[in-house]
């Protein structure tokens, strides 16, 4: 009426099984199998050229010269990495040297301090020649006794009391101070 399609589709004719005709299915797979084994051929034949052309032993050099490069890298890393170990530790152990020798010579410092305050304190006593020597300041002096005081009581400094410490990090660089 209106002059579209058929609004009832046109039955479709059954397509043939290609599996259930025997003479299709042999011929599918002949030519299937010509397909394989042509394909097969010829990748056979381009090898064998290929295996013969210098090609091949020209890839094979590079690739022994890339894994060749490759190693020498490697080598090269491994050493670097040992050198900048030993550095590190090297630069380690100077700063605990530096350290241990502030400390020590600090230590050193407050000890003689230590003995010169003490020296200092048993100045104003006599000093006898009995072993181990003992001080002794009398508490009546006979002349001999002041004379040796008297000579004792000449002036003596005690040494100023330093902050050590503060003297020690003002010496050390910025770097090294904690």
């Amino acid at each position: 009426a209106d002059g579209g399609p058929p609004l009832v589709a046109a039955a479709e004719k059954p397509k043939p099984n290609v599996d259930v005709v025997p003479e299709v299915r042999k011929r599918n797979r002949n030519l299937f199998a010509r397909a394989v084994m042509g394909t097969l051929q010829t990748f056979k034949k381009e090898w064998a050229q290929f295996e013969k052309s210098d090609i091949k032993s020209k890839q094979e050099e590079a690739q022994q010269r890339a894994a060749q490069r490759l190693e020498e890298e490697r080598l090269k890393l491994i050493e670097q990495a040992k050198k900048e170990r030993r550095d590190k530790m090297e630069r380690e152990r100077q700063l605990r040297d530096a350290i241990r020798k502030k400390h020590e010579a600090r230590m050193l410092a407050e000890l003689e301090r230590k003995w010169l305050v003490h020296k200092f304190h048993v100045s104003h006593y006599i000093l006898t020649k009995a072993h181990p020597p003992l001080y002794y300041l009398p508490s009546k002096h006979t002349p001999i006794t002041a004379a040796l005081v008297h000579v004792l009581e000449m002036p003596h400094a005690l040494p100023p009391a330093t902050d050590l410490q503060a003297t020690d990090a003002a010496q050390l660089p910025e770097s090294d101070r904690y």
